[in-house]
Protein backbone atom coordinates (compact mmCIF):
# COMPACT_ATOMS: atom_id res chain seq x y z
CA UNK A 1 0.00 0.00 0.00
CA UNK A 2 1.14 3.35 -1.05
CA UNK A 3 2.25 6.44 1.68
CA UNK A 4 -1.04 8.11 0.85
CA UNK A 5 -2.91 4.84 2.14
CA UNK A 6 -1.29 4.49 5.41
CA UNK A 7 -2.51 8.15 5.92
CA UNK A 8 -5.91 8.14 5.18
CA UNK A 9 -7.21 5.11 7.26
CA UNK A 10 -5.78 6.33 10.58
CA UNK A 11 -7.53 10.17 9.38
CA UNK A 12 -10.79 7.91 8.86
CA UNK A 13 -10.42 5.91 12.23
CA UNK A 14 -10.10 9.24 14.54
CA UNK A 15 -12.82 11.45 12.56
CA UNK A 16 -15.12 8.56 13.94
CA UNK A 17 -13.56 8.48 17.06
CA UNK A 18 -13.93 11.85 17.77
CA UNK A 19 -17.14 11.98 16.27
CA UNK A 20 -18.14 9.39 19.29
CA UNK A 21 -16.73 11.43 21.91
CA UNK A 22 -18.24 14.66 20.84
CA UNK A 23 -21.81 12.60 20.57
CA UNK A 24 -21.19 10.93 23.92
CA UNK A 25 -20.41 14.52 25.52
CA UNK A 26 -23.39 16.57 24.23
CA UNK A 27 -25.57 13.53 25.35
CA UNK A 28 -24.26 13.68 28.85
CA UNK A 29 -24.67 17.33 28.86
CA UNK A 30 -28.34 16.88 28.00
CA UNK A 31 -28.64 14.93 30.96
CA UNK A 32 -27.30 17.59 33.04
CA UNK A 33 -29.07 20.06 31.79
CA UNK A 34 -32.30 17.87 32.46
CA UNK A 35 -30.86 17.20 35.76
CA UNK A 36 -30.13 20.80 36.95
CA UNK A 37 -33.51 22.06 35.67
CA UNK A 38 -35.75 19.36 37.29
CA UNK A 39 -34.12 20.19 40.93
CA UNK A 40 -34.03 23.82 40.40
CA UNK A 41 -37.72 23.01 40.08
CA UNK A 42 -38.17 21.08 42.68
CA UNK A 43 -36.02 23.48 45.11
CA UNK A 44 -38.15 26.79 44.11
CA UNK A 45 -41.45 24.74 44.65
CA UNK A 46 -40.02 23.52 48.51
CA UNK A 47 -39.21 26.68 49.08
CA UNK A 48 -42.94 28.22 48.10
CA UNK A 49 -44.70 25.62 50.10
CA UNK A 50 -42.83 26.51 52.96
CA UNK A 51 -43.34 30.30 52.22
CA UNK A 52 -46.95 29.37 52.44
CA UNK A 53 -46.60 27.44 55.15
CA UNK A 54 -45.84 29.99 57.71
CA UNK A 55 -48.92 32.22 56.27
CA UNK A 56 -51.56 29.08 56.27
CA UNK A 57 -49.72 25.92 58.96
CA UNK A 58 -53.02 23.71 58.12
CA UNK A 59 -52.39 23.64 54.22
CA UNK A 60 -52.95 20.74 52.25
CA UNK A 61 -49.71 21.67 50.21
CA UNK A 62 -47.66 20.29 52.83
CA UNK A 63 -48.38 17.00 51.58
CA UNK A 64 -46.26 17.69 48.91
CA UNK A 65 -43.04 18.43 50.50
CA UNK A 66 -42.68 14.66 51.36
CA UNK A 67 -42.68 14.04 47.15
CA UNK A 68 -40.21 16.99 46.35
CA UNK A 69 -38.05 15.93 48.92
CA UNK A 70 -37.92 12.19 47.20
CA UNK A 71 -37.14 14.09 44.20
CA UNK A 72 -34.21 15.76 45.46
CA UNK A 73 -33.05 12.63 46.87
CA UNK A 74 -33.03 11.15 43.75
CA UNK A 75 -31.36 13.83 41.97
CA UNK A 76 -28.90 13.65 44.93
CA UNK A 77 -28.32 10.13 43.88
CA UNK A 78 -27.74 10.25 39.91
CA UNK A 79 -25.07 13.29 41.03
CA UNK A 80 -23.26 10.36 42.90
CA UNK A 81 -24.20 7.33 40.55
CA UNK A 82 -24.68 8.80 36.87
CA UNK A 83 -25.73 5.34 35.88
CA UNK A 84 -29.04 5.73 38.09
CA UNK A 85 -30.04 8.49 35.30
CA UNK A 86 -33.50 7.49 33.83
CA UNK A 87 -34.67 9.85 31.43
CA UNK A 88 -38.65 8.45 31.78
CA UNK A 89 -38.37 9.22 35.91
CA UNK A 90 -36.85 12.60 34.89
CA UNK A 91 -40.37 13.23 32.58
CA UNK A 92 -42.26 11.97 34.70
CA UNK A 93 -40.61 13.98 38.44
CA UNK A 94 -40.60 17.15 35.93
CA UNK A 95 -44.04 16.45 35.31
CA UNK A 96 -45.08 16.19 39.03
CA UNK A 97 -43.39 19.18 40.14
CA UNK A 98 -45.22 21.32 36.79
CA UNK A 99 -48.33 19.67 38.87
CA UNK A 100 -47.13 20.99 42.03
CA UNK A 101 -46.34 24.11 40.63
CA UNK A 102 -50.06 24.19 39.62
CA UNK A 103 -51.37 23.61 42.97
CA UNK A 104 -49.44 26.42 44.58
CA UNK A 105 -50.75 29.32 42.72
CA UNK A 106 -54.48 27.45 42.95
CA UNK A 107 -54.05 27.95 46.64
CA UNK A 108 -53.64 31.58 46.18
CA UNK A 109 -56.22 31.74 43.84
CA UNK A 110 -59.37 34.26 45.67
CA UNK A 111 -61.59 33.16 43.48
CA UNK A 112 -61.82 29.63 44.78
CA UNK A 113 -62.84 30.82 47.92
CA UNK A 114 -65.95 32.28 49.31
CA UNK A 115 -67.60 33.66 52.57
CA UNK A 116 -71.23 33.07 53.36
CA UNK A 117 -73.20 34.13 56.03
CA UNK A 118 -76.11 31.93 57.87
CA UNK A 119 -79.05 33.63 59.49
CA UNK A 120 -78.99 32.76 63.49
CA UNK A 121 -79.87 29.06 64.54
CA UNK A 122 -79.69 28.18 60.47
CA UNK A 123 -77.79 25.67 58.68
CA UNK A 124 -79.19 24.47 55.90
CA UNK A 125 -77.85 25.70 52.13
CA UNK A 126 -81.98 25.91 51.68
CA UNK A 127 -81.84 28.63 54.16
CA UNK A 128 -79.14 31.03 52.88
CA UNK A 129 -80.45 34.38 51.33
CA UNK A 130 -81.18 34.37 47.85
CA UNK A 131 -77.49 37.14 47.23
CA UNK A 132 -76.03 34.13 49.69
CA UNK A 133 -76.76 31.15 47.32
CA UNK A 134 -75.83 33.31 44.20
CA UNK A 135 -72.62 33.35 45.77
CA UNK A 136 -72.30 29.46 45.93
CA UNK A 137 -73.56 29.08 42.90
CA UNK A 138 -70.63 31.31 41.64
CA UNK A 139 -68.38 29.83 43.88
CA UNK A 140 -69.61 26.15 42.32
CA UNK A 141 -68.69 27.41 38.74
CA UNK A 142 -65.76 28.85 39.34
CA UNK A 143 -64.47 25.15 40.74
CA UNK A 144 -66.02 23.54 38.24
CA UNK A 145 -63.74 25.74 35.41
CA UNK A 146 -60.89 24.88 37.67
CA UNK A 147 -61.35 21.65 37.90
CA UNK A 148 -62.32 21.26 33.92
CA UNK A 149 -58.81 23.15 32.73
CA UNK A 150 -56.86 20.75 35.20
CA UNK A 151 -58.21 17.69 33.46
CA UNK A 152 -57.51 18.82 29.79
CA UNK A 153 -54.11 19.58 30.91
CA UNK A 154 -53.78 16.37 32.57
CA UNK A 155 -56.34 13.74 31.51
CA UNK A 156 -54.66 10.88 32.05
CA UNK A 157 -54.94 11.95 35.99
CA UNK A 158 -57.59 11.70 38.48
CA UNK A 159 -58.49 15.03 40.05
CA UNK A 160 -58.86 15.45 43.84
CA UNK A 161 -60.42 18.34 44.85
CA UNK A 162 -60.20 19.16 48.48
CA UNK A 163 -63.33 20.76 50.12
CA UNK A 164 -62.13 22.48 52.98
CA UNK A 165 -64.48 24.44 54.79
CA UNK A 166 -64.49 26.45 57.77
CA UNK A 167 -68.01 26.92 60.25
CA UNK A 168 -68.70 29.65 62.64
CA UNK A 169 -71.20 30.66 64.94
CA UNK A 170 -71.88 33.37 67.95
CA UNK A 171 -72.34 33.55 71.26
CA UNK A 172 -76.40 32.87 71.21
CA UNK A 173 -77.81 30.55 73.42
CA UNK A 174 -79.65 26.85 71.53
CA UNK A 175 -83.08 26.96 73.41
CA UNK A 176 -83.07 23.17 75.27
CA UNK A 177 -86.10 21.28 74.12
CA UNK A 178 -86.16 23.29 70.41
CA UNK A 179 -85.83 21.62 67.50
CA UNK A 180 -82.22 22.98 66.38
CA UNK A 181 -81.41 21.24 69.62
CA UNK A 182 -82.90 18.07 68.77
CA UNK A 183 -81.01 18.29 65.32
CA UNK A 184 -78.03 19.19 67.06
CA UNK A 185 -77.78 16.60 70.04
CA UNK A 186 -76.07 13.54 68.04
CA UNK A 187 -72.91 15.78 67.84
CA UNK A 188 -72.99 16.24 70.95
CA UNK A 189 -69.98 13.86 72.27
CA UNK A 190 -71.01 14.43 76.72
CA UNK A 191 -73.74 16.49 78.73
CA UNK A 192 -71.96 20.24 79.47
CA UNK A 193 -71.03 20.99 82.92
CA UNK A 194 -72.84 24.18 82.71
CA UNK A 195 -74.49 26.76 80.72
CA UNK A 196 -71.81 28.71 79.20
CA UNK A 197 -70.11 24.94 78.12
CA UNK A 198 -73.58 23.58 76.96
CA UNK A 199 -73.71 26.94 74.80
CA UNK A 200 -70.47 26.82 73.14
CA UNK A 201 -70.74 22.83 73.02
CA UNK A 202 -73.99 23.40 70.73
CA UNK A 203 -72.64 26.23 68.95
CA UNK A 204 -69.66 24.31 67.65
CA UNK A 205 -72.23 21.42 66.61
CA UNK A 206 -73.97 24.45 64.62
CA UNK A 207 -70.54 25.43 63.52
CA UNK A 208 -69.63 21.90 61.93
CA UNK A 209 -73.28 21.63 60.48
CA UNK A 210 -73.01 24.71 58.43
CA UNK A 211 -69.43 23.49 56.77
CA UNK A 212 -70.83 19.69 56.24
CA UNK A 213 -73.93 21.48 54.56
CA UNK A 214 -71.54 23.46 52.21
CA UNK A 215 -69.51 20.86 50.96
CA UNK A 216 -72.35 18.40 50.44
CA UNK A 217 -73.58 21.21 48.32
CA UNK A 218 -70.41 21.42 46.64
CA UNK A 219 -70.32 17.76 46.08
CA UNK A 220 -73.40 17.13 44.52
CA UNK A 221 -72.79 20.36 41.95
CA UNK A 222 -69.68 20.31 41.19
CA UNK A 223 -70.11 17.09 38.77
CA UNK A 224 -73.20 18.76 37.04
CA UNK A 225 -70.98 21.67 35.49
CA UNK A 226 -67.40 19.25 35.14
CA UNK A 227 -66.66 18.71 31.19
CA UNK A 228 -67.88 15.10 30.99
CA UNK A 229 -65.28 12.23 31.61
CA UNK A 230 -63.57 14.06 34.27
CA UNK A 231 -61.99 12.00 36.80
CA UNK A 232 -62.58 13.62 40.18
CA UNK A 233 -62.32 12.47 43.85
CA UNK A 234 -63.84 14.66 46.49
CA UNK A 235 -62.13 14.70 49.85
CA UNK A 236 -64.11 17.24 52.51
CA UNK A 237 -63.32 18.45 55.56
CA UNK A 238 -65.64 20.01 57.38
CA UNK A 239 -64.59 22.34 60.44
CA UNK A 240 -66.48 23.45 63.28
CA UNK A 241 -64.84 26.65 65.02
CA UNK A 242 -67.77 27.45 67.12
CA UNK A 243 -67.99 30.99 68.92
CA UNK A 244 -64.24 31.81 68.27
CA UNK A 245 -63.62 34.99 65.79
CA UNK A 246 -63.95 34.02 62.05
CA UNK A 247 -60.79 34.50 60.33
CA UNK A 248 -61.80 32.65 57.20
CA UNK A 249 -65.06 31.59 56.67
CA UNK A 250 -64.24 28.73 53.87
CA UNK A 251 -61.36 28.30 51.48
CA UNK A 252 -61.77 25.12 48.38
CA UNK A 253 -58.31 23.72 47.72
CA UNK A 254 -57.29 21.10 45.27
CA UNK A 255 -54.43 18.66 45.22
Amino acid sequence: MGKSGRITFPAVLLLIVTAAVWSTGCAMLMKQKNMDRMEAEAIQARDDIRQQLTERPDSELRQSLKLLDSILNYAARVKTDPGRFDPDQIEAYSRKIEIIRGNIERFKDPALRAKVSFSEGRYEVSDLSAAEKRELRKLTTRIARSVTALHKQYPEYEIRVILKTIGYTDETPVASGSRLEKNLRPYIDKPASSETARRRQYNRALSYLRARKINRFLQNHLPREMAPGTKVRFVEKALGMGEEPPIAAGQINYG
